[in-house]
């Protein structure tokens, strides 16, 4: 029975449970484990505290003028709404050809509702993204099948750290950056991969580092992804000789 609970702990379904992947079917019998095995329930019991810290860690918080703001919009909003339909009232009463001035404000009204709903959409599209990458990322990092890989580059008296997560099963491989030494001005730090000589840029790296940072990297079997610093805005054909680190997706 040892070796039962310790597959169920490995194969990955206890992540895939917390975070609502599996099927109904598959989710009661995750469901029984945890009831059933005492060494389950602590595994599972232990992703969630993971789950609670990490995004508690990574959360983002919005700025603290957020909702004065989307106030302010909105009562801007209101006003020239009623001042379109005053102005329509009065040009019907003074001369009738002012109705034209008055549909055409109308009309911008409706333009910039519009841009105000795509902006909404917008930002729904980058919250969604957002919970996928929080999603990936958690399961990078508690995923028995994840190899992590922690690298260091010593640059004068500041260190360049970070840490690799590569699943060969999930097909995913991110880069966690813990420090950033900052670069004389016109250099920039760019990730890139290369696979049977064909070389990608991946994209720069920030000036400097707030906090931790998440990147994601294609994963491409037999690839390896290199960090090189190079001239702004970046190198078509950098070289792998010059890299601070050379990190082996497998």
């Amino acid at each position: 029975m040892k070796a039962n609970t310790k597959q169920i702990i490995e194969s990955g379904d206890l992540e895939a449970y917390l975070l609502g992947d599996l099927t109904e079917q598959e989710g009661e019998k995750i469901r029984k484990y945890i009831l059933m095995y005492p060494e389950v329930k602590e595994a599972y019991d232990l992703l969630e505290r993971q789950l609670e810290t990490f995004t508690e860690a990574y959360k983002k918080t919005p700025p603290k003028d957020l909702q004065s703001r989307i106030e302010n919009q909105i009562q801007r909003i209101q006003q020239f709404t009623r001042f379109s339909w005053m102005a329509l009232g009065l040009s019907l009463l003074v001369f009738l050809g002012s109705a034209y001035y008055v549909i055409q404000e109308n009309n911008k009204l409706s333009i910039k509702q519009g841009m105000i709903d795509h902006q909404i959409e917008d930002l729904q599209l980058s919250f969604d993204n957002q919970l996928d990458e929080i999603r990936n990322q958690f399961i990078l990092r508690n995923s028995p099948q994840t190899r992590t890989v922690t690298l260091q580059h010593q640059m004068e008296d500041q260190s360049f750290t970070l840490n690799a997560y590569l699943n060969k099963k999930e097909r995913m491989s991110y880069i966690e950056i813990l420090s950033l030494p900052v670069l004389p001005p016109g250099k920039c730090y760019q990730l890139w991969t290369e696979r049977n000589g064909s070389k990608e840029s991946v994209g720069i790296l920030p000036d400097h580092l707030e906090e931790r940072l998440f990147v994601s990297i294609p994963f491409k079997e037999k690839a390896t992804a290199y960090i090189t610093i190079e001239d702004k805005p970046g190198n078509l054909n950098p070289k792998a000789s010059l890299a601070l680190f050379k990190i082996p997706i497998e």
